[in-house]
């Protein structure tokens, strides 16, 4: 498939921010919505589901153009899931993120730990190096790693 589109959705303790990218990874559209926490993770992701309809609205792109979505949670990460273990802005334990979005969006879905995911590693060996580097710390470790990463 080509001239396919990207979404990326930040998923903060205050607001969530959705993008979407074309190919090229030109930012097409954005929009903002207020994460509340408290309403629960299907309210939280609820509000990821308008921001993205708000971004592929603007765009004026059909959801079967969408390649994938990347989605930073500010939480531990099942790798390889679409689990989020904990997060505790949220105040969520092992929520399956997938199962909260529509069945219609059928594009692949990517969970990284927000933190990770603003790490300047541009290329893949910095990347995998970073990865590595998150899970060899432990957790007290992570506010040093965030000043690092910034």
């Amino acid at each position: 498939m080509t001239g396919g589109y990207w979404l990326g959705v930040d998923l903060g303790g205050t607001k969530i921010l959705s993008a979407l990218f074309d190919d090229d990874l030109k930012l097409l559209a954005k929009s903002k919505q207020p994460t509340g926490a408290a309403d629960g993770p299907a309210g939280v992701v609820g509000r990821v589901v308008q921001g993205v309809d708000a971004v592929l609205k603007e765009a004026g792109v059909d959801p079967s153009q969408v390649r994938g979505m990347g989605l930073g949670i500010p939480g531990q990460i099942d790798i390889g899931t679409t689990t989020v273990k904990f997060a505790p802005n949220l105040d969520w334990h092992n929520v399956d993120v997938a199962k909260l979005l529509p069945a219609s969006w059928k594009w692949p879905l990517a969970l990284e730990n927000e933190v990770w995911s603003r790490c300047d590693a541009r290329t893949e060996i910095n990347r995998l190096l970073a990865f590595d580097f998150k899970f060899t710390l432990g957790d007290s470790d992570l506010p040093k790693v965030t000043r690092m990463c910034h």
